[in-house]
């Protein structure tokens, strides 16, 4: 009877221990997201996404892995052909351009102008990516931590900031992370702002 308990009891904390180090992993990934981003070390985030990678915003907009890549190149001010694409690509649904749109993004990338509104949007972007970063730091909190198999959905608080005016705004976002051999990865975004 006593190593009947003793397997119930090794399963039940061998399990428990597996579900916290899960977890831990889980958290280390959406701490290590917002680390990235602070730093402006946009070349590694696409490392924490499932190329199937999909985030909803509250405006019922989306973008998938396909963009976020893209998004990531132009963040360091040299790929104005890759924004263009980007922004190309978040008008129509997330389809990709066709080949003629390409070449005309291709054309309008070597416009002076369009290249200086291109560093100013980012300028923009990165200012309004910082102040967001800070507010997550400073208060965050995870309402709802669940691993189920190879999912983890994680709901978390934050007060943010307005995108559009700036003011400041509590937001929820919920994050499903999935384990791709071994490895825990964003697989759906949905910021409920």
């Amino acid at each position: 009877m006593k190593k009947f308990f003793s397997a119930i009891f090794a399963a039940v904390f061998g399990a428990a221990s597996l579900c916290a180090g899960d977890a831990e992993d889980v958290k280390a990934v959406i701490m290590k997201d917002h680390e990235l981003q602070e730093r402006h070390d946009f070349k590694t985030l696409p490392a924490l996404y499932s190329r199937d990678y999909l985030q909803i915003d509250a405006r019922g907009g989306s973008y998938d892995y396909v963009m976020l890549k893209l998004l990531c190149v132009a963040m360091d001010g040299k790929h104005p052909e890759e924004f263009l694409q980007y922004i190309e690509m978040l008008k129509n649904g997330g389809r990709l351009p066709s080949p003629e749109t390409m070449a005309q993004i291709s054309q309008m990338a070597l416009d002076p102008e369009v290249v200086r509104v291109y560093k100013a949007a980012l300028v923009q972007i990165l200012a309004y990516g910082d102040k967001e970063s800070a507010a997550w730091r400073k208060s965050v909190e995870f309402v709802r931590f669940e691993i189920k198999g190879d999912l983890a959905t994680v709901i978390a608080e934050y007060d943010g900031c307005d995108p559009e005016s700036g003011a400041p705004k509590h937001k929820t976002v919920t994050m499903v992370l999935r384990r791709e051999d071994g490895v825990w990865r964003y697989f759906r975004v949905i910021d409920e702002r």
